[in-house]
């Protein structure tokens, strides 16, 4: 079984033990139909038939819903979002991140910090505050988009960060991975950035 398959059952059977505790399943209710569709998701991984990326049309429920009646505002836990983001993130045949994909990319937040000058006092602070999280991290990801909003705004604006060898594109994927809860570690320059954070050779292209 793909490593998605199993996810999206994983994060199908948690979304519906925090939905059926209050909710039934029902053509009826906005969160009757979000039950449906969880468990038609689930079934389809199950069996190994689902098709990576999923049509549109077969996670409507999944893609609107949610938003348009509010089925994560009432009632809700904080953990219904993870879940939900997931599976949207997986049904796009996207690869989610995980715990044990945490020290991979702490040294990317190393690595710009490393050649961010040590009195750059904007952004710098926020990647620390982002370590500092990452280190303590368990199984909450992706992170609330609030706690940086402020990162995620300066970054795009830093010129020291874009005088960083693909530094625009490091954080870009320490973004992914940390507040939309996606990874691309496989194809990413996490080696290269491993050995400059800790040797500090000069900087080159990836």
């Amino acid at each position: 079984m793909i490593e998605q398959y199993q996810d999206i059952i994983d994060n199908c059977n948690l979304y519906l033990d925090a939905l059926e505790k209050i909710y039934i399943e029902s053509n009826d209710t906005p969160q009757g139909r979000m039950i449906s569709q969880l468990k038609w998701l689930r079934q389809e991984a199950e069996g190994e038939r689902l098709q990576l990326p999923v049509k549109a049309e077969y996670i409507g429920t999944l893609r609107h819903v949610a938003v348009e009646h509010g089925v994560l505002m009432n009632n809700a836990t904080p953990l219904w979002k993870v879940y939900h983001k997931r599976l949207l993130n997986l049904a796009k045949g996207r690869l989610i991140a995980k715990p044990q994909y945490n020290q991979k990319i702490l040294p990317l937040v190393t690595y710009l910090l490393t050649y961010l000058p040590a009195n750059e006092a904007v952004f710098r602070p926020k990647l620390l505050e982002l370590q500092a999280q990452m280190i303590n991290l368990h199984n909450t990801l992706p992170l609330k988009r609030e706690l940086f909003q402020e990162l995620g705004v300066l970054f795009y604006k830093s010129p020291e960060l874009a005088q960083i060898s693909n530094g625009i594109q490091t954080m870009e994927m320490i973004s992914e991975y940390c507040f939309e809860g996606v990874r691309d570690l496989e194809n990413s320059p996490y080696t290269m950035c491993q050995r400059r954070a800790v040797n500090k050779p000069s900087i080159a292209k990836f």
